[in-house]
């Protein structure tokens, strides 16, 4: 069992939803982050979503990941938390007859955008543009829904033929394509797509923000990913409505946090702080920038072992840098002189 204490793990986790609900709770399953009783709950939780989930297609039909759940599970919450032969053959066959009739709508749409686009040339005229949105949308639907079913290199193929889209990105992010995720990204601030049910151009605009930095702290550019976050945290009130499917604004926070502390100069981390004087968010990222910035290395090193560690360990994109930046900010404060001891 690890030394992460005690925490309301149903409140944690009903931040998230779909499948990064689903992998956030296999994260801390499998790295043993969870009491027993709060991992059956987590484990149940995770079965039931792939068993019942809503709309159908959505989960019902990650057959792989439903015999991952069930695996861990070991029988220990009962026979019906158990995924059969049969279970699991039936959602594949399921998914298959689903796939197949999603590709044939595609592949007539396709033809039926070939047909026009030829009949337009041949007769000289602009070419009708709702044929071709007809195809693009019919393969972004294709994708969501070998996304959700858990098919995550198909998705990203099948997306990849289409304008860059937020689930390109994140289908990108989860194949751990690091590098593409950020050229992708930086493609959707030059358009907002057409094909994300309810994105405006500000919400595309952050989410492509939230991708970058989350690619970047995934291939160890702890500075370009702090410099990413911090924008967002000193903007949050422009922000403030948004969210991003894999994480929420308490972890923009704490990645911003580590990364910060880790490679930014004091100059940024003033910055920072004196943006985010007058709004209430990130209490710990403000407490540790004033240990910080007063000077008191101790007590910085001391909260950030009890009180953050244990959260960033708790993270699925963060747990596995935490030893990395840990060792960014100790060797940082080893170098700086240590202000005077104050009485506060």
């Amino acid at each position: 069992m690890s030394d992460v204490p005690l925490f309301d793990f149903i409140d944690y986790i009903q931040s998230y939803t779909g499948r990064e609900k689903l992998l956030r709770i296999h994260h801390m399953v499998t790295k043993g982050l969870l009491e027993e009783e709060d991992e059956l709950v987590a484990l149940q939780m995770a079965f039931e979503e792939l068993t019942n989930g809503t709309p159908k297609w959505r989960l019902q039909t990650d057959y792989k990941f439903l015999e991952i759940i069930s695996n861990l599970i070991n029988g220990r919450l009962g026979q019906q938390y158990i995924a059969t032969p049969e279970i699991l053959k039936r959602m594949e066959s399921l998914y298959i007859e689903e796939l197949d009739k999603r590709n044939y709508r595609l592949r007539y749409a396709m033809k039926w955008a070939r047909d026009e686009e030829e009949e337009a040339k041949n007769q000289c005229r602009m070419e009708n543009p709702e044929k071709r949105k007809v195809m693009e949308s019919l393969r972004h639907q294709l994708g969501r829904y070998q996304y959700h079913s858990g098919h995550l290199e198909e998705a990203f193929d099948t997306l990849s033929k289409l304008p860059v889209c937020i689930l390109l990105v994140i289908s990108a992010l989860h194949c751990r394509k690091f590098e593409e995720v950020c050229i992708l990204s930086i493609k959707l601030d030059t358009y907002a797509p057409k094909l994300d049910d309810g994105d405006d151009r500000k919400a595309i605009h952050f989410k492509s923000l939230c991708a970058r930095g989350l690619a970047n702290m995934a291939r160890g550019h702890y500075y370009a990913a702090a410099v990413l976050f911090a924008h967002m945290i000193k903007f949050y009130v422009k922000w403030s409505t948004y969210t991003f499917e894999l994480f929420a604004w308490e972890d923009i926070i704490l990645y911003c946090t580590w990364c910060g502390l880790a490679t930014m100069p004091r100059e940024e981390l003033e910055d920072i702080a004196k943006h985010m004087g007058s709004q209430l968010v990130g209490d710990q990222f403000q407490h540790l920038i004033r240990e910080y910035l007063g000077g008191r290395f101790d007590r910085c090193l001391e909260f950030m072992v009890t009180h953050s560690k244990p959260k960033a360990l708790l993270d699925i994109y963060l747990h596995e840098h935490v030893n990395a930046l840990g060792k960014l900010i100790e060797d940082k404060l080893i170098v700086e002189p240590e202000a005077a001891p104050t009485d506060d």
